[in-house]
C-alpha cells in the first residue's frame, strides 16, 4: 500500500503552465544571461513541454540555476522534480523549505516520503500531519492519499500528528 502512495507522488505534480508568452529564443537568451525569472520560465517550459519538447533533466537544470539565484518557485519545482527522480537527499531540504511556506505539493511529497522512508526516517505521525495539511488545502492527490492513510494509521499516531505543526500558518 505504501508504494501505491509513492507511485502517485511520482506521477502527479502541480500542472501550472508558464506565465509567459515570450518567444522561446528570447527566453533562452535571457536565461543564459543569468536572468532568474527567465531561467524559471524556461524550466517550466521544459517541465510542461508547451513550447519545447518536455525534458525533465533540462527543466531541473534551469530550475537549479534559477534557485541558485534565490528564486523560491524554482527551488520548489526543483525539489518536486528531484523527488520524482528518487534523488531524495537533495529533494527533501527543498521540499521542507517549501512546506514551511505552506506549499501543498511539498507537504504531500514529504508526507509520502515519511510514509515510505524515502530520504527521511519513516514517521507515520509526521506523514499523517503533512498529508492532512496538504489535503486541507484541497490538493486532490493529497485528499486521496489522506483517505488511504486513515485506514492504516493508528489512533495513537493520529493523536501524535495533531501535536505536529508542519508549517507556521497551520
Amino acid at each position: 500500500m505504501n508504494r501505491n502512495i509513492a507511485l502517485v507522488a511520482a506521477v502527479i505534480l502541480v500542472s501550472a503552465s508558464p506565465v509567459n508568452a515570450e518567444p522561446i529564443d528570447e527566453l533562452r537568451k535571457k536565461a543564459t544571461s543569468n536572468d532568474p525569472q527567465a531561467q524559471f520560465l524556461l524550466g517550466e517550459a521544459y517541465r510542461t513541454g508547451g513550447t519545447v519538447v518536455a525534458d525533465r533533466d533540462m527543466a531541473i537544470a534551469w530550475f537549479r540555476r534559477s534557485a541558485a539565484q534565490g528564486n523560491e518557485r524554482a527551488a520548489d519545482m526543483l525539489g518536486q522534480l528531484l523527488f520524482t527522480k528518487g534523488q531524495w537527499q537533495e529533494a527533501v531540504p527543498l521540499l521542507e523549505s517549501a512546506a514551511r511556506r505552506g506549499d501543498p505539493n511539498a507537504l504531500y511529497l514529504l508526507g509520502t516520503a515519511h510514509v515510505n522512508g524515502d530520504g527521511v526516517m519513516k514517521d507515520l505521525p509526521r506523514a499523517y500531519a503533512e498529508m492532512r495539511a496538504a489535503a486541507k488545502q484541497g490538493l486532490p492527490q493529497a485528499i486521496s492519499s489522506f483517505r488511504i492513510m486513515e485506514s492504516f494509521v493508528s489512533d495513537a499516531d493520529k493523536a501524535k500528528a495533531l501535536a505536529i505543526h508542519v508549517f507556521p500558518e497551520l
